[in-house]
C-alpha cells in the first residue's frame, strides 16, 4: 500500500520536528534518504497491484505514479525489465 503521507513536511509536523531535522534523522536511522524510500514504497505498491491482476496503468495510479510511462521508466531503471515483462512473469507465478 502506498504511503498516505508523501510530503516530508507533513510527517515532520506530525512528529513535531522541523522538516530538515526529520530528513536528517530519517536518513541516519534508516540508511536511505526520504525520496528514494518513497520511490521504493511506490514500486512495492505497484508490484502488489500487478500481482493482484491490475493493469500497468491502474497499478501506476494506485501507487502514485503520474502515468504508466513514469512507472515503466522507473521500473526498468530499478529492475532491468519492462513492466510488461514483469506483468507477464507475475501472471505465470500466480
Amino acid at each position: 500500500m502506498k504511503p498516505t503521507n508523501w510530503r516530508a513536511s507533513e510527517v515532520a509536523n506530525q512528529l513535531a520536528l522541523s522538516e530538515s531535522r526529520f530528513l536528517h534523522l530519517f536518513s541516519i536511522e534508516l540508511g536511505i534518504a526520504w525520496r528514494p524510500y518513497l520511490l521504493w514504497r511506490r514500486m512495492i505498491c505497484a508490484i502488489q497491484a500487478l500481482i493482484n491482476g491490475n493493469s500497468a496503468t491502474d497499478a501506476a495510479h494506485l501507487a502514485g505514479f503520474s502515468d504508466s510511462a513514469h512507472l515503466s521508466r522507473t521500473f526498468r531503471n530499478n529492475f532491468g525489465m519492462t513492466i510488461r515483462q514483469a506483468h507477464t512473469l507475475f501472471k505465470k507465478v500466480s
